[in-house]
């Protein structure tokens, strides 16, 4: 049996028809756009610094390449002193740290067509003004939504929501100051500028950094996900303890899937994913007991 607050709230929206309802969508989606388009056009103001961020992960990367990479000419020189100096840097200068073209990495992304760039940039640009202005689309969303739904649905949405949208975010940092650089330092580790001419697409790397940033979004909503699923009465909460270790395993074999074949990378997005099912764990344990306690209420 419903709760006493699960009606929808009487008013206009009860009564609106079918085609009231497009037309109020209609506007709602409108408005969204709008906001969007607004947040990309003031964004192509500042596309270069947009685009500076974005490609900062990439630039970590060669950085760190470029010093392990010195690091072994320096070790090379120490080793055979007849070598000279000049066979690996553009002065005999201890100090000088230019290498010679032919073994030098470069930190510049290869574009291999015209058009890339400015397709690239705009990008950038979108996907920035929706972090902006995502949250408003979102509101105009849950403001159609809501209107048909009952209270106690409301106050569900309204507690647990917002915990997604801040893992969801959490998750995208996490794989923009960790997942990607990292990933790509080893990716790379074994490409030696004397053997290979190095050249890193742009369009590949903005396909890699967006595709490892949105996974971590969408895996780190997993304790949200865990909750729904207990209190839809869909899983016990015992159930989850039960098969920690078969959780494990398949975090271990997402990760694999979706990650470069490497085990740093596989360990950096495996590793989250069994340390946010574990806070699962102890939330749907808290909410269990909270249950147990009041076995006539509803929790919300």
């Amino acid at each position: 049996m419903a709760a006493a607050d699960d009606t929808p709230e009487p008013g206009p929206e009860v009564e609106m028809t079918l085609g009231d309802h497009l037309d109020e969508l209609r506007k709602r989606l409108f408005r969204g756009v709008i906001v969007l388009f607004v947040c990309i056009g003031a964004l192509w103001a500042y596309r270069d610094t947009c685009y500076a961020i974005i490609m900062a992960p990439f630039q970590e990367a060669s950085a760190l390449l470029r010093e392990d990479w010195l690091e072994e000419l320096e070790e090379r020189l120490a080793e055979d002193p007849s070598l000279p100096r000049t066979t690996f840097f553009m002065t005999a200068d201890p100090e000088d740290q230019r290498l010679v073209p032919r073994y030098e990495i470069d930190d510049r992304p290869l574009v291999t067509g015209w058009q890339e760039g400015f397709i690239i940039k705009l990008r950038v640009c979108l996907y920035f003004a929706l972090f902006i202005g995502g949250p408003y689309f979102l509101w105009q969303l849950w403001g159609f939504i809501a209107a048909g739904l009952y209270k106690s649905e409301r106050r569900v949405i309204g507690l647990y929501f917002p915990a997604s949208v801040v893992l969801f975010f959490t998750g995208i940092l996490f794989g923009y100051f960790k997942m990607v650089p990292i990933g790509l330092y080893f990716l790379s580790s074994e490409m030696r500028p004397e053997q290979i001419n190095a050249s890193f697409s742009l369009d590949k790397y903005f396909t890699l950094f967006s595709g490892l940033c949105l996974a971590l979004g969408v895996v780190f909503q997993l304790p949200v996900l865990m909750v729904g699923l207990y209190q839809l009465g869909l899983i016990e909460a015992k159930s989850y303890a039960l098969y920690r270790g078969h959780f494990a395993f398949a975090a271990t074999l997402i990760a694999a899937i979706l990650t470069p074949p490497d085990p740093i990378t596989l360990g950096l997005l495996a590793l989250p994913m069994v340390v946010l099912y574990e806070v699962g764990i102890l939330i749907v344990r808290f909410l269990d007991r909270k249950r147990a306690r009041a076995p006539g209420e509803v929790v919300a």
